[in-house]
């Protein structure tokens, strides 16, 4: 019986902190009617905001997919130097909160930024423009963070046999090869 209480209260809590700021939205946005609300979000501004956010969206997925793969297969796959160095780079932007990323954005790439009076002298615009959002929105590395784990997992170790310690390689084979026959012909 306490186990089932328990689990209530959890999933109470869960509902309150899920549904309490899901409603409040839904009667804020529906105090003044619904015709106010029509209004606001056909509004000009309001429709370059979803334009924005669906270009931006366009455009940082696929870059966070294709670097996340890439990177993640990298880190798995291959021992290189400075593999230790490229997976703090990964797990950096799991540290770091948009405030700080905003910072440094505006740091690098304001007026008297690092970069900025480059891109001021060749027309560029990257403060408040659509490079520096998509830039904050691709959080390259953190894209691989999430792939790392999934793919150096236990079950993958188990399904695909590592070479024993003194054993050749033909020996390892001949190993593997044997116990991949044995779990065929004991299979129904």
């Amino acid at each position: 019986m306490r186990k089932y209480g328990l689990r209530t209260v959890a999933l109470g809590y869960l509902l309150v902190v899920l549904l309490g700021p899901l409603s409040m939205v839904f009667w804020r946005a529906f105090d003044k009617g619904a015709g106010h609300l029509w209004s606001s979000l056909s509004d000009p501004n309001t429709i370059h905001a979803f334009k924005l956010t669906l270009i931006i969206t366009a455009i940082a997925v696929p870059l966070n997919t294709l670097f996340g793969v890439l990177c993640a297969l990298a880190i798995v796959r291959r021992r290189f130097p400075g593999a230790g160095i490229v997976n703090a780079l990964v797990d950096l932007p799991l540290a770091l909160s948009p405030v700080v990323v905003g910072l440094s954005l505006f740091l690098l790439y304001g007026r008297t930024g690092w970069f900025g009076a480059w891109f001021q002298r060749h027309g560029i615009q990257m403060l408040f423009a659509l490079p520096s959002m998509v830039i904050s929105c691709s959080r390259l590395p953190a894209a691989s963070a999430s792939t790392v784990p999934s793919r150096s997992s236990p079950a993958r170790s188990r399904a695909e046999p590592r070479p024993r310690r003194c054993a050749s390689r033909t020996r390892t084979r001949t190993s593997t090869s044997r116990a991949r026959t044995a779990s065929r012909s004991s299979s129904p």
